[in-house]
């Protein structure tokens, strides 16, 4: 039997980050994007260091600028984008998919039953048509969950997002919010377990937008 450190336990967590996403980094590197070298090679200098101290502060610090790299890029992608040209840019939310398997990047106002970062290999939480290893769960009377992503350009966005409904109360249902838009989904969504595209549109005015889902009663 084996127990790790919190400081152990950060350096697998992150060690597993940067390595399985620097070949992508890499690529994006090789087809001309600069922005990335540095980043690129702080973190394969991280990868280099030796002593658990160094690298539970080092390997963490270097991901988030592999991160803030991914803003920079998709933040130059944007001054191009038109309605009828538009730009993805969901790289600039935080941990969008929570394949980070935590709420790194989001907010939840204190805590609600049941709500949380799942894997989806737990037959409880498992639904099909997930887009990596983890998802959020919560039911019809949690906490909202929200991220606000700032530097974004004045204008007209669209949000896609993947949402299941499971049993419910009578009346409960999803909401999924973007600025001042609200859109709810729930009971009219198909069968427990399987994932489906919810889109919302939605406007920016103060260059940020606040983007998350709540669960609630109609």
């Amino acid at each position: 039997f084996m127990t790790l450190t919190e400081s152990e336990y950060k350096v697998l967590e992150y060690w597993d980050k940067l390595t399985m996403s620097l070949p992508s980094y890499k690529a994006k590197l090789e087809a001309g994007n600069e922005g990335y070298a540095t980043p690129i090679s702080q973190a394969e200098a991280a990868l280099e260091l030796t002593t658990i101290e160094e690298l539970a502060v080092e390997l963490p610090k270097a991901y988030e600028a592999l991160l803030q790299a991914d803003k920079e890029y998709y933040r130059g992608l944007l001054s191009d984008a038109t309605e009828e040209n538009p730009s993805d840019i969901t790289a600039m939310i935080i941990n969008n998919s929570f394949e980070m398997g935590d709420l790194t990047g989001w907010t939840i106002p204190g805590s609600s039953s049941d709500t949380g970062v799942k894997p989806n290999s737990n037959s409880t939480y498992a639904t099909r048509g997930v887009d990596g290893n983890y998802l959020f769960n919560t039911w019809w009377q949690g906490v909202p969950i929200t991220q606000t992503v700032s530097g974004l350009p004045n204008g007209k966005y669209r949000m896609k997002v993947l949402v299941a409904s499971g049993d419910a109360a009578k009346n409960a249902n999803i909401y999924v919010t973007a600025n001042d838009e609200k859109k709810m989904v729930g009971r009219p969504m198909g069968s427990k377990g399987i994932f489906e595209d919810v889109t919302l549109d939605f406007t920016v005015t103060d260059h940020s937008a606040t983007i998350g889902a709540v669960g609630g009663k109609d």
